[in-house]
This record gives structure tokens, sequence and C-alpha cells, in this order.
């Protein structure tokens, strides 16, 4: 079971996970690139250390440069650690926004124009409903005012209503056209956004997220 099952219409939820991935991903290579930072400096300054002549130490001459010796080595072991920070950590983690930057800024986009798409679809269709609402109801007062004409055998108000009543008729098959139009659209782009497009969207951003992970 991936994203595109589990969260098969959370795609703002999997966008912000993965933007708060990245956000998270910055700030611990910001926070290893400080950490060689410090560990280069704490080098630097025990290399400068060792260095320091003191006077003679007599019989501890050799104590002495033991210990300088030790400091030396110390100050390498930082180093060598500090790189290794930098190359394993730092680098590999910011390689992890470059490389898959684009492709973020892809999936984002696509995302928001499917839902966009579908959002545009249903409020073509709610609009040819209230459209086909409105043209049904003129037709029922038209045939309530002609039937009331009739009645009162007021036939100059009748034929034109007659008349009238033609031009709703063909409003009100347009308007059924329409409707049926805008729902058969909203049918295919909720398909194609919910069983087609979507799945590929939700599927990418889990493997980006299970790569941040490993990385």
């Amino acid at each position: 079971m991936g994203f595109e099952d589990e969260l098969w219409d959370g795609f703002d939820t999997v966008l912000k996970q993965s933007v708060d991935g990245k956000v998270f991903v910055d700030k611990l290579a910001a926070w290893y690139q400080k950490r060689a930072a410090l560990e280069r400096e704490y080098a630097k300054k025990l290399r400068k250390l060792s260095e320091v002549k003191e006077a003679d130490m007599g019989s501890l001459q050799r104590c002495w440069e033991a210990v300088t010796a030790q400091t030396q080595r110390t100050a390498q072991l930082h180093l060598e650690n500090a790189e290794k920070v930098s190359q394993s950590c730092e680098a590999q983690l910011a390689e992890f926004v470059k490389a898959t930057a684009a492709q973020r800024s892809s999936l984002m986009s696509n995302g928001k124009t499917l839902l966009k798409e579908l959002k545009v679809a249903g409020h073509k269709k709610q609009t040819a409903s209230e459209s086909l609402s409105q043209a049904k109801k003129k037709l029922d007062d038209n045939e309530a005012e002609l039937e009331r004409a009739t009645f009162n055998n007021n036939v100059k108000q009748a034929d034109k209503l007659g008349k009238h009543k033609q031009s709703l008729q063909k409003s009100l098959e347009k308007a059924q056209g329409s409707f049926q139009d805008a729902s058969q659209r909203y049918v295919d782009t909720h398909v194609r956004v919910w069983d087609v497009e979507m799945p590929k969207v939700l599927q990418l951003f889990e493997i980006m997220e299970r790569s941040r992970i490993k990385a």
C-alpha cells in the first residue's frame, strides 16, 4: 500500500509532508555545516597549541613531546572528522535537496493543476445545473401563465405566451445539453485526476520521501 492507495485524496497532506521534509533536510544540512566548521576550528586551535615551544622541560622533555604529538594527532582526527561530516552528511543532504528541487516543484505544480481542473469542472457542472433549473422554472412559469390566459380567453396574451413557450423550450433543451456535457466532462475529469494522473504524482512523492529518509 502506497501513497496512491492510502492517501489517494490527500495531495495537500503529501505536499505539506514533502515541503516540511525539505525544510528539515535544509536545517539538518546547515547544522552539519556548523558542526564541520567547529571541528575544523578546533583542529586548527589544537594544531596551533601543539606547535607552541616551551622552555627546556628537562627530564619531562620526552613526555612533553609525547603530549604535543598526541595533540597533533587529535587535531588531525578532528580535521578528518570535519571532512567526514561535510562529505557524508552535509554534502549528501545538500545533494538531495538540489537533485529533487525541480521534481518537487513539478509535482507540486502538477498536483495543484489537477485539483484546479477538477474544481473548475465541478464549478461548470454546478453552473450548468443552476442554469437548467432556471430554464425549467421559466418554462413552468410560462405554462402556468399560458394556462391562466387560456382559461380567461385572453387570446392575445395566450398567443404571446405560446410563442414565448417555444423559445423557452429551446432554451431548456440547450440548458439540458449543456448540463449533460458539463456532467460528462466532470466525470471524465474526476476519473482522469483520481484514477490516472494523481496516483502518478503521489507515487513520485512517495519515492522522493523514501529517498529523503535514506539520505
